[in-house]
């Protein structure tokens, strides 16, 4: 505020002029203290808006991270569950790979050696390399934990655990096995 001048009259300053300097002073502060306070009001509402929002996204941090922890032990739970499913899987196709493999090896010990051996053998042949071809695209999992991969090739392993027709009806109908005349 600028300093105010006032006139000198018989022993000291005019009362008016200094009665309206202060006045006028008095109004400037009030204007300023006011405005200062309307502005303290104003940052302490920004404040408690700010702190608010700080609070929200605390809780959706929160539940972001619940959120990713859940689908990790989802994930694990998935991979625990399929190699699982692998793994009985290629025990089941060890276990009918067995079988054939037995049946045949029956097979040509009944019939006669000069008939029916080299035909059992280019169907065992046959069947391993069926079989190995099934290994090689069930084989989705490797030292690097690869994610499994779908299998194209149409083999259904409850159909082949659990054919609807014999063994017999069965290489007939690939071509490894002739027709026998009883």
């Amino acid at each position: 505020m600028a300093k105010g001048k006032f006139g000198i009259v018989f022993r000291g300053y005019n009362t008016d002029e200094v009665d309206a300097f202060i006045d006028r002073l008095l109004n400037a502060t009030e204007q300023r203290f006011t405005e200062q306070y309307n502005r303290i009001i104003e940052l302490r509402m920004i404040i408690d808006r700010q702190e608010t929002e700080i609070d929200r996204l605390k809780v959706k941090e929160r539940s972001i991270g619940d959120a990713i922890v859940a689908a990790q032990e989802k994930a694990l739970d998935m991979e625990t569950s399929a190699r699982l499913r692998y793994k009985l899987e290629i025990e089941r196709l060890q276990s009918f790979r067995s079988r054939i493999d037995s049946y045949f090896r029956d097979a040509v010990k009944k019939k006669s050696l000069e008939e029916g051996c080299n035909e059992m053998l280019t169907a065992i042949d046959n069947i391993e390399n069926e079989m190995t071809k099934v290994f090689d695209e069930l084989n989705i999992f490797d030292a690097e934990e690869k994610e499994p991969q779908s299998i194209s090739s149409g083999f259904d392993i409850e159909e082949a655990l659990n054919p609807k027709e014999t063994l017999d009806e069965i290489c007939q109908s690939l071509g490894i096995m002739k027709t026998s005349k009883v």
